[in-house]
């Protein structure tokens, strides 16, 4: 896969922009002139829609061997509530019926779902950002990384409230659902 090509190439731009960023940070909550050697903490959201998104998240983790990073399937753990099929029946979960399509190319069906879908999130955008604040102020990251299309903008929305720097690594060609 391309991205991930990219990201293994790119990795040293990746690592040291990561490290630049949050070495900032840690001096900033620190006493500067202390040499304590501080992990940084990252929270990068995947999910399973395809196969581009755990790619990524394997290229970013390999990249980044001097950070804590903690990899979470967004749609399976704080927004697990907004696919109610999920636990009761995996086989009909919106992950699992995407794929189903993806593979058997029906690409009527994932046209209406790509417009249906950004529209039925930003329906449900306060209980959303609700859910993902809740999340990650619990996980108080120093970074969160995201490979996740549609869901960036509440995301962002719980960062900048949070103060939590936030990345987003693009794994298609069009990047309007990242946006």
């Amino acid at each position: 896969n391309s991205i991930f090509a990219m990201i293994r190439y790119n990795k040293f731009f990746l690592g040291a922009f990561l490290l630049f960023i949050l070495g900032i940070e840690a001096a900033e909550s620190n006493n500067i002139g202390q040499n304590m050697a501080i992990k940084p903490h990252i929270l990068l959201f995947n999910c399973r829609y395809g196969s581009g998104h755990l790619m990524a998240t394997q290229g970013i983790c390999e990249s980044l061997p001097d950070c804590d990073i903690h990899v979470v399937d967004i749609y399976a753990d704080p927004l697990k509530i907004l696919d109610p099929l999920r636990d009761a029946a995996p086989q009909w979960s919106n992950e699992a019926l995407y794929n189903k399509m993806a593979k058997k190319e029906r690409n009527l069906l994932l046209n209406l779902a790509g417009a249906i879908a950004p529209k039925a999130l930003f329906l449900q955008r306060k209980n959303v950002e609700k859910l993902l604040l809740k999340y990650i102020a619990k996980e108080n990251p120093d970074m969160i990384i995201s490979t996740v299309p549609l869901i960036n903008p509440m995301v962002l929305a719980v960062a900048k409230k949070l103060n939590i720097p936030f990345l987003v690594i693009t794994t298609d060609i069009d990047i309007s659902f990242f946006c």
